[in-house]
This record gives C-alpha cells, sequence and structure tokens, in this order.
C-alpha cells in the first residue's frame, strides 16, 4: 500500500476551503443569495417561521451541539477536554 503524504491532510482542507470560499463568493457576488451555504442552514433549520418538524428540531439540536463543542475546540486545542 502507498503511504499518504505528510502534507495531505494540510492541502485537502486548504482545498476544501478555497473551494468553499470561491462558491460562496460567486454566489454572493451574483446576488444568488439561495445558494449560500447560510441560505441552506437557515432552510435546514426552519429560521425565521414557525417550523415544528421533528427534523428541523434534531437539526438545531445537532448545530447546538456542534457550536458548544467547535467553539472550545478551536480556541483551547482540546485542553479542555483533558
Amino acid at each position: 500500500m502507498s503511504q499518504v503524504p505528510p502534507d495531505f491532510p494540510k492541502i485537502y482542507w486548504l482545498a476544501w476551503l478555497l473551494i468553499f470560499g470561491v462558491l460562496e463568493a460567486w454566489a454572493v457576488y451574483t446576488k444568488q443569495y439561495d445558494h449560500t451555504f447560510s441560505y441552506w442552514v437557515w432552510w435546514i433549520l426552519g429560521s425565521g417561521d414557525d417550523s415544528r418538524e421533528w427534523f428541523r428540531w434534531v437539526a438545531r439540536g445537532g448545530v447546538l451541539v456542534l457550536l458548544l463543542w467547535l467553539i472550545p475546540h478551536f480556541f483551547t486545542k482540546w485542553e479542555w477536554f483533558r
């Protein structure tokens, strides 16, 4: 088996961020706001309406849990977890 080059994760994440940034910038530049990442998150979460569907509550809980983990993760580099 071939080994993955040590810089592969860095290259992968930089490419992912670049592609995301280009798609997001293009949507904003062309004023197609319904193609932005924010729009799709708002749609999934049912932001701005009185949605009571179960999957929207699951998504809201998932985003909350993700943010509760992600914020300290980025600011402390897992030190809070140990």
